[in-house]
């Protein structure tokens, strides 16, 4: 009987997608049958239909299992495998995001896809879907060790020794977080309460390599949208609105700068237009990021907050008609991010 082994740890992907697969020693003679087992409760989804990618040091090509059961079955021959675990199938994507580089897990990468071009060269990109990973299956003391979790020792057949039916537990978290960006408003009671608050986020990434904590990733922006629900008395409101990304960039060698700005129509019909830089709360944010990463937790429960507050001026006398639309018309252009 093999010596039990203690957990070689799990592979921190960029956003803390640690999954928790616990793991013992077995020698096997052949490809041994493999239990696979999902828990979606961390990413706080329920999937149709999921992909597990099999990266193995000896292999030509990464394998790909795509199965809808919690609990199923596969083969695999004796290597040391890297696995990563998405919640879709690779060739269809996952609404917002698609995937390159994915003969090898070291180029393995997620990229939200593109929702505009603005004339300036700056690219405006669709909120990412959520998107799952996991751990390090890794392999000890040579081709035909596998380091998987010990179930009970029960013979196959046609071993003369005692061999089991292996498992692998997955636990996926998200690669995607959601920041919620909350406004608190003075002199609300200027503003055109029909109209919505637009505004935009500039600096975040539109990818991530699964390989890495975060990509090197050029900056994009990601469009908001706020309801004004505060009665029209209110001189003083809060409004939220909250989207999806990879996050912001955890190891660039410079420091980036981060925008948010906004848009209010106020009560002449004119545009009054801020822009605040926010790179001290998204910085405080990536701590936190990191962090957790360090400590191996799971962020599918994190929630991450910009704030910022807005002093609406006294709308003018000048009834001038103007654009209502600060971001212009620009025309959706496809670009390979």
């Amino acid at each position: 009987m093999n010596i039990r082994k203690g957990i070689l740890g799990s592979l921190l992907l960029l956003a803390a997608i640690a999954g928790c697969t616990k793991q013992r020693d077995l020698d096997v003679i052949s490809s041994p049958l493999v239990e696979l087992r999902f828990d979606w409760s961390r990413a706080r989804i329920t999937p149709d239909i999921w992909t597990v990618m099999f990266y193995g040091d000896n292999a030509a090509a990464p394998r790909s299992f795509v199965t809808d059961r919690i609990v199923d079955t596969l083969q695999l021959s004796p290597d040391s495998y890297k696995t990563l675990v998405i919640n879709g199938m690779l060739s269809n994507g996952i609404d917002y995001v698609r995937f390159r580089g994915t003969n090898s897990y070291d180029t393995f990468e997620a990229y939200a896809t593109t929702n505009l071009v603005k004339p300036n060269g700056d690219i405006v990109v669709n909120e990412p879907d959520t998107l799952a990973g996991t751990a390090l299956l890794k392999t000890v003391y040579g081709e035909n060790k596998f380091t998987v979790k010990y179930v009970d020792g029960k013979p196959q057949p046609g071993d003369t020794g005692r061999y089991v039916s292996d498992v692998i537990e997955y636990a996926p978290c998200r690669l995607v977080y959601r920041i919620k960006v909350t406004v608190t408003i003075e002199n609300i009671d200027r503003m055109l309460a029909s109209r919505k608050i637009t505004g935009e986020i500039r600096g975040l990434s539109g990818g991530v390599l699964v390989a890495s904590r975060m990509p090197t990733h050029n900056p994009v922006v990601y469009s908001l949208a706020f309801e004004n629900n505060n009665p029209p008395s209110a001189t003083v409101g809060t409004v939220e609105t909250a989207f999806a990304t990879f996050g912001p960039p955890l190891d660039l060698t410079e420091q980036r700068a981060y925008d948010l700005v906004l848009a209010f129509v106020l009560t002449n019909n004119r545009i009054y237009k801020i822009s605040t830089d926010v790179s001290d709360q998204v910085d405080a944010i990536a701590a936190q990021i990191k962090d957790r990463i360090d400590r191996g937790v799971c962020d599918a429960g994190l929630d991450l907050e910009i704030k910022i507050n807005v002093a609406l001026p006294t709308p003018s006398n000048d009834n001038t008609e103007v654009d209502l639309n600060p971001w212009g018309d620009d025309e959706n252009q496809d670009i390979f991010l």
